[in-house]
């Protein structure tokens, strides 16, 4: 008896060919205390990453000033020590870049282990550097490469952590479970503010300075390898798992079809009595004779073919940029806001604080401490309520309240009274938060499963060179020049301006099948403005062309 794998195999006599691409099962739900053990796995991972991040950003704003660029006036060694972090942000686009690739291409979890090693020891050796009194311009230097590895793993790390738990999630919730690894950024921030604060409440300024900062650095060593111990406990994506069988299996048949006409080629040439039969057989084919289509899998099917001259399939990054660039231009446009947003609300308060109202450090810091546990409990909030109401409303709220709060955020500051203080930088992060929970499911929801990984990571971490990178820098700059906190809330307004643009020229992809983003016209990537049900044409050829841009 025939097997099923028979009738789809391009060759009716193969009996050991492997299953057809159109035969595959879609991937089994999984199961929720599978699901909650991934979730926590992809939150202890990026809430590592995150506290190794900031820690960086409030160094930056207390002491590294000092410590590595000594000799400046109080803002310019601030603006010196916010370059080498805005240099972090500008190795998380090529961090993207090779993250997204190997991810589309060998898998999300193997990825995730190496970013929290990199990001991990960077953080830890940052925490044994000598500072500028001690080996001169040397400092500086080594404190810059550091924090470029640093900005290398997390721009690798942000797209690996939420497809993981995207695509294992229950598609009704996916906005609550895939916002659960969006709150390792408050978590990392409370955690580093934390610890932060501790240090400078029990340690005198000279102390903190002089061997106190190292200790949040080296806790990072220890927080590494539970993060480590948590994340190779789990499961591959079985989205990805599902595509790759789909290209396994495409290639089988690629092969099948090879030999099947190879074999039919040989038979030809030995019925017609020579080489020179077959080779006018073979060239009315390719000319367009009734067999020419033989190895064509539909009218339409072109580049994807499965047949001995299909071409290789596009690499994930070409693959993006071919078929996905308007969902990369609104996935950065979305970002503008919500990037800016919140490194003016948690990083540039501790120079705002310190520097312009001449408060102590300690009254900013926790003020973010504060905040950041509410930001915490908010994000899964937010994320729920995408779930029911769309992606794009929830973002849409967030990127108009930031917008309209960032006047009254710097009027309670300059009261100077701490309880005021904590309400404006809370309601700040809680509108981000409308912003940063529904974007791990929105971004993912953008991108085919082959390039998901490079589609979400180059569309979040590109952003954040023009948006969070110089955010701190332009606010302290404008901070230097006006003494006021006019032209920073114009900066912030601006900026959710862009946000709401591109929002508008989205759609919404609450509904989306994620293993079926980008199979509509048969090209690798969904256009923009179609939703994923739709365009579902039938007919086994047309569904065969549109399989086979997946992996």
């Amino acid at each position: 008896m025939a097997s099923p794998s028979d009738s789809a195999s391009p060759s009716p006599s193969s009996s050991s060919s492997p299953p057809s691409s159109s035969s595959l099962k879609p991937p089994a739900a999984t199961e929720p205390r599978s699901l909650r053990r991934i979730v926590a796995a992809s939150l202890v991972g990026t809430t590592i990453e995150w506290y190794d991040f900031f820690l960086y950003g409030s160094a930056a704003a207390l002491v590294f000033n000092k410590l590595f660029f000594p000799g400046s006036e109080p803002l310019v060694g601030t603006l010196l020590s916010f370059l080498t972090y805005a240099v972090g942000f500008a190795a998380r686009p090529v961090g993207a870049l090779v993250f997204g690739h190997y991810g589309d291409r060998i898998g999300r979890k193997k990825l995730l282990v190496i970013s929290l090693l990199m990001m991990g020891g960077a953080t830890f050796a940052i925490g044994l550097l000598p500072t500028h009194a001690t080996v001169g311009a040397l400092a500086p230097v080594l404190l810059t490469t550091l924090r470029l590895v640093q900005g290398f793993a997390l721009g690798g790390e942000w797209g690996g952590a939420v497809l993981l738990v995207s695509e294992h999630g229950d598609a009704r919730r996916r906005g609550f479970w895939a916002s659960w690894p969006q709150t390792g950024a408050p978590a990392g921030q409370l955690l580093a503010t934390g610890v932060l604060a501790a240090l400078t409440a029990l340690l005198s300024d000279a102390a903190f300075e002089s061997w106190g900062w190292r200790v949040p650095f080296l806790l990072s060593g220890a927080l590494v390898g539970l993060g480590l111990w948590i994340r190779l406990a789990v499961d591959e994506s079985p989205v990805f798992k599902e595509a790759q069988a789909r290209a396994a299996a495409r290639e089988a048949e690629r092969k099948a079809s090879i030999e099947t006409a190879s074999a039919e080629t040989a038979s030809a040439g030995a019925a017609s009595g020579g080489a020179a039969s077959a080779g006018a057989a073979s060239g009315g084919a390719a000319s367009g004779g009734p067999d020419a289509g033989a190895d064509a899998v539909g009218p339409d099917a072109g580049a994807h073919a499965v047949g001995p001259d299909a071409p290789a399939e596009e690499r994930p990054l070409v693959a993006v940029l071919r078929h996905h660039w308007r969902d990369v231009l609104v996935a950065m446009g979305a970002r503008m806001a919500e990037n800016i947003s919140f490194y003016v609300l948690t990083a540039f308060i501790l120079v705002y604080t310190t520097e312009h109202l001449g408060l102590s450090q300690q009254t900013g810091l926790n003020a973010v401490l504060i905040a950041s546990a509410v930001h915490f409990t908010a994000i899964p909030l937010w994320g729920a309520l995408s779930d029911r109401v769309g992606r794009r409303p929830v973002y849409l709220l967030g990127a108009v309240g930031v917008g309209a709060w960032i006047f009254p955020f710097f009027a309670l500051l300059d009261t100077g009274r701490f309880g005021l203080m904590a309400l404006a930088v809370t309601v700040g992060l809680v509108l981000h938060g409308a912003m940063y929970a529904p974007q791990a499911a929105f971004f993912s929801e953008l991108f085919a499963t082959r390039m998901r990984y490079s589609g979400a990571s180059i569309g979040a971490q590109f952003s954040s060179v023009a948006a969070g990178a110089p955010a701190p820098m332009i606010a302290t700059a404008l901070l230097a020049e006006y003494d006021s906190s006019t032209t920073i809330s114009l900066y912030v307004i601006g900026a959710a301006l862009l946000t709401v643009v591109a929002l508008a020229c989205a759609t919404e992809t609450r509904h989306r099948d994620l293993t079926t983003v980008g199979e509509e016209h048969g090209d690798g990537g969904e256009r923009a403005g179609v939703p994923a049900s739709a365009g579902a044409g039938s007919g086994s050829g047309a569904e065969r062309a549109r399989e086979s841009v997946e992996p």
